[in-house]
């Protein structure tokens, strides 16, 4: 491989949270860039697990996921205690700050989605435990189109129809077809195995800055429309994802490793934007609900960069 693509390629898993943040404001930039995007995501997210399957211990997995009690509370905690926590908060400060009324809803619609796709990913990038991501992604995955119209319902008192198991297939899809083209090229396709491993964190970064382009699509002409509740907006979604990290990093005994804290931290803050925007389109058509969920794009994508920089510095530390 020439040095300059080796280069570029440690550039790129190195400074990957820059890399995102530039996708970012390439897709606020040019909006039919990010339009001519969006068909894609569903396939370059498919594209992002398939690589993370190319690098998993099995072995790891199967361990993971015979700890029931660890799997029982992460889910738990992931799609019912940190979603209902973050709502009430939300709407304790719009009671005394006057905050828009949305929000709470938006925030509950947001974090009660099953974990990013991409979460294995980012564990993996974050020195967190990556087959414990990944199987809490596979649980949430099949969990969450139940938990998430039952706390609609709870909190807000509005009733989805919600369709859960359509929502199981299209997951199921998301994950389970790269799972088996995964397999297959373990098994069936050893030199295309071997032509990807060494590249699998730069294409993974790659289609990631994509994925970036088409989630912001529609959002440019609303940031310039209305300034003002825009900011709001953004300043709550940031709010929450800012506590939603600190509360996976402290939630741990004492005495907790630097992966265990990290891989709930990613757990907490990175949840399946993509399904919360879908979701809000479908059941919130033309509301600020939809307007807050698709905000959070911003603060989502930026948090990358501090996240990313602050767990380096712990790794140094542990060293």
């Amino acid at each position: 491989m020439p040095q300059a693509l080796r280069q570029f390629e440690t550039l790129l898993t190195r400074h990957f949270s820059l890399f995102l943040i530039s996708a970012l404001a390439v897709g606020l930039l040019f909006p039919p860039l990010a339009d001519a995007s969006t068909p894609l995501i569903s396939p370059l997210l498919m594209g992002v697990i398939y690589l993370s399957f190319l690098k998993t211990d099995y072995t790891v997995l199967a361990r993971e996921i015979r700890n029931g009690k660890r799997q029982l509370w992460l889910n738990v905690f992931s799609l019912v205690l940190l979603p209902s926590l973050l709502f009430l908060l939300v709407k304790a400060f719009e009671h005394y700050a006057g905050t828009h009324p949305a929000w709470g809803t938006g925030v509950l619609l947001l974090y009660a989605c099953p974990v990013a796709a991409m979460a294995p990913t980012l564990a993996l990038v974050m020195h967190g435990h990556f087959e414990r991501t990944l199987c809490i992604l596979i649980l949430n995955s099949i969990i969450a189109p139940f938990t998430l119209p039952l706390l609609l319902s709870f909190w807000v008192g509005t009733t989805l129809d919600a369709e859960p198991w359509r929502m199981v297939l299209f997951l199921a899809r998301l994950i389970l077809i790269p799972f088996a083209f995964a397999q297959l090229t373990i098994h069936r396709g050893k030199p295309i195995l071997k032509a990807l491993k060494p590249h699998t964190a730069a294409l993974s970064v790659f289609l990631l800055c994509l994925v970036v382009i088409g989630g912001v699509a529609g959002l440019s002409e609303t940031v310039k429309d209305n300034p003002r509740i825009i900011l709001e907006g953004v300043a709550v979604s940031s709010v929450c994802l800012f506590l939603a990290y600190v509360i996976g990093w402290f939630l741990h005994l004492p005495g907790a490793s630097l992966r265990d804290r990290s891989t709930l931290s990613v757990i907490a803050a990175w949840s399946n934007i993509g399904l919360s925007i879908v979701f809000a389109k479908q059941f919130f058509p033309d509301s600020d609900i939809l307007l807050f969920v698709v905000l959070s794009e911003i603060p989502w994508n930026m948090a990358f960069a501090p996240a990313h920089a602050f767990i380096r510095k712990r790794s140094r530390q542990h060293v």
